[in-house]
C-alpha cells in the first residue's frame, strides 16, 4: 500500500494495522501463552479488538515474554510440561472466560504466576 492511500485514510484505519505476530506454531503452555507468538490466549482472541496502543506494548513486551516462556519450559520440573494446541474449544473457553475489558488484567495475571515459577 503506497503512502498517498494510507494519507487518505482515516488516522485510526492506518493505526488498526498492526500485524499479527502469528507465526503458526500455536500451542499453549500451563499459563496461557503461546509458545509460538508469547501473546495470551486471551490476546490472541481479542487481537481484531485491541486498541493500537494496547497491540504495540504486547508487541514491545515480546522479547521479555519470550524469555519467561522459554525459562519456565525449560525449568525443572517444567521441562515436559504440556503443550496444548488452540483448538476451537480452547478459544470459546478463553473468550468465555475473559470479556475485553479485563484481557490486560489477565495477562498480568497469568505473567505474575508464570514469574513465580521461576527459580530465583
Amino acid at each position: 500500500m503506497d503512502c498517498h492511500h494510507m494519507a487518505s485514510q482515516p488516522k485510526d484505519q492506518i493505526e488498526a494495522r498492526v500485524d499479527s505476530p502469528c507465526v503458526a506454531s500455536c500451542q499453549l503452555q500451563a499459563q496461557g501463552f503461546c509458545t509460538g507468538c508469547y501473546r495470551h490466549i486471551t490476546e490472541i482472541v481479542y487481537w481484531n479488538k485491541l486498541d493500537h496502543a494496547t497491540k504495540l506494548t504486547m508487541l514491545a513486551a515480546q522479547p521479555l515474554r519470550q524469555v519467561l516462556i522459554t525459562t519456565s519450559l525449560s525449568s525443572d520440573g517444567m521441562a515436559t510440561q504440556v503443550r496444548t494446541a488452540i483448538s476451537s474449544a480452547v478459544w470459546q473457553a478463553a473468550k468465555a472466560q475473559c470479556k475485553l475489558p479485563q484481557v490486560s488484567l489477565e495477562v498480568e495475571r497469568q505473567l505474575a504466576a508464570l514469574q513465580q515459577t521461576l527459580p530465583l
